[in-house]
C-alpha cells in the first residue's frame, strides 16, 4: 500500500465511502474514544470536530468514552463545540491542570495511613474539573444532545466496568479520568470509581454487550479511536509519563484481543483510527493545537476511500504501529510541526 503524494482534505470526495456507511439508515453508528491524557483529549476533540465538519453529528447514534475520551465525549455530546474546548486549552498551562493533594499526602506520611491517603493518588482533580464543569451545557448524562456512554471502573478490587448512561455528568467524567495512583478516586452516586482503561482503554466489548441487550436489528458500525505512544522517538521521562507509557504497551495488547473478538461478530464493522503523534508529554497542553491539526490531517487519510478498510492488525512488532499509520507521511519540521517529504 502506498501513501498519497499530497495531503487529503476532510470532504465528501475523499471520504465518500465512510460518509455513505455512516449515513446508511440501516446502520447504528457509534464513536468510541479511548484514553491517553492530553494526547487523547486533543485527538478526541479533533475527531469530533471533524464529524461536525463533515455534517455527520445527526447520524451519530452514541458516543462512548473512557478517561480523556470520556471528557471530550461529555463536552461534545452536551453541546460544546470542539473549538470552544480548544480555546480553553490554549489559555491553560500545565500547572493549571495539576492540584497536588498535599493534605492527603502529608496526612499519609505523618500518620502512616498508607492504605487510605498516600496510595489514593497525588492529584485532587478539582482544578481541571472546575473548568470542565463551567463548559458543560447540561448537568446529567441523559440530558446530552447526542447519546453518551461513559466507562468507569469500580474501586473495590472487583475489576468490574460500569457503563454510565444517566446521572451527574461532571461526576462521571471525574471518575473516568481518575488514573490509579495519579489522581484520587472519584465518587459517582455514592460509590468510588477510577479510570477504566486497564480493562478497556478504547470501549469495544461494552459497546457490543450493550448493543446486543438493546435488541437492535441494525448493522453496528464503530469508529474506534486508539491513542497510544507509538509515535515516541525520545526517552520517556518523569513518573507520570513512565506510568502512562508502560500502561499503553499492555493496553494495546488488550485492545487487539478485544478487536479480534468484536470483528468475529456478524453485522459488525470496526474502523480503527490510531493517529501517530510524536513525542507528546502526558500534560502537554501547549501541544494541543498541533495534535488537533495533525489528527485531522491523518484522519483524512485513514478514512479516505483508499485506506478505509486497512487492517490495524498488520502491525510492526518492534513498534506496535499499524503499517498504514499515516505518520509515515510526515516528518517533523524545524518549527516543531510536521511536513510532507515532498515539501522538502
Amino acid at each position: 500500500m502506498t501513501y498519497p503524494e499530497k495531503f487529503l482534505t476532510l470532504d465528501s470526495e475523499h471520504l465518500g465511502r465512510f460518509i455513505e456507511r455512516v449515513r446508511d439508515p440501516e446502520t447504528h453508528f457509534v464513536i468510541s474514544l479511548g484514553s491517553g491524557a492530553m494526547l487523547a483529549l486533543a485527538s478526541s476533540l479533533s475527531i469530533l470536530g471533524a464529524v461536525d465538519e463533515l455534517g455527520l453529528r445527526g447520524h451519530v447514534d452514541e458516543v462512548w468514552g473512557a478517561s480523556s475520551g470520556a471528557m471530550a465525549a461529555g463536552l461534545w455530546c452536551s453541546g460544546v463545540q470542539a473549538g470552544e474546548v480548544m480555546a480553553l486549552l490554549r489559555r491553560l498551562r500545565r500547572r493549571d491542570l495539576v492540584d497536588v493533594a498535599w493534605g492527603h499526602i502529608l496526612r499519609g506520611l505523618f500518620t502512616r495511613r498508607w492504605n487510605l491517603d498516600l496510595a489514593d493518588g497525588l492529584i485532587n482533580g478539582r482544578a481541571l474539573m472546575g473548568r470542565i464543569k463551567r463548559l458543560l451545557r447540561v448537568e446529567r448524562v441523559e440530558e446530552c444532545q447526542v447519546p453518551l456512554r461513559i466507562l468507569l471502573a469500580h474501586d473495590d478490587g472487583s475489576a468490574r466496568v460500569k457503563v454510565v448512561k444517566k446521572g451527574p455528568l461532571v461526576d462521571a467524567i471525574r471518575c473516568s479520568i481518575a488514573m490509579q495512583g495519579v489522581m484520587r478516586p472519584g465518587w459517582f452516586e455514592g460509590e468510588r470509581f477510577v479510570d477504566p482503561t486497564l480493562l478497556e482503554k478504547t470501549p469495544l466489548p461494552s459497546i457490543t454487550v450493550d448493543f446486543d441487550a438493546s435488541r437492535n436489528s441494525k448493522k453496528l458500525l464503530i469508529l474506534a479511536a486508539f491513542f497510544g505512544y507509538h509515535g515516541q522517538t525520545k526517552p520517556v521521562k518523569g513518573m507520570m509519563s513512565r506510568i502512562f507509557f508502560f500502561k499503553e504497551v499492555l493496553q494495546y495488547q488488550v485492545f487487539l484481543a478485544h478487536l479480534s473478538a468484536v470483528r468475529n461478530r456478524p453485522a459488525t464493522e470496526v474502523i480503527v483510527y490510531s493517529p501517530c503523534i510524536h513525542d507528546v508529554d502526558t500534560l502537554a497542553v501547549e501541544q494541543a493545537d498541533e495534535i488537533f491539526t495533525e489528527v485531522q490531517r491523518q484522519m483524512a487519510v485513514r478514512l479516505s476511500n483508499d485506506y478505509l478498510d486497512a487492517d490495524i492488525q498488520k502491525s510492526d512488532p518492534d513498534f506496535w504501529v499499524p503499517r498504514w499509520c499515516p505518520s509515515t507521511l510526515f516528518k517533523k519540521g524545524e518549527g516543531g510541526g510536521y511536513r510532507h517529504p515532498r515539501d522538502e
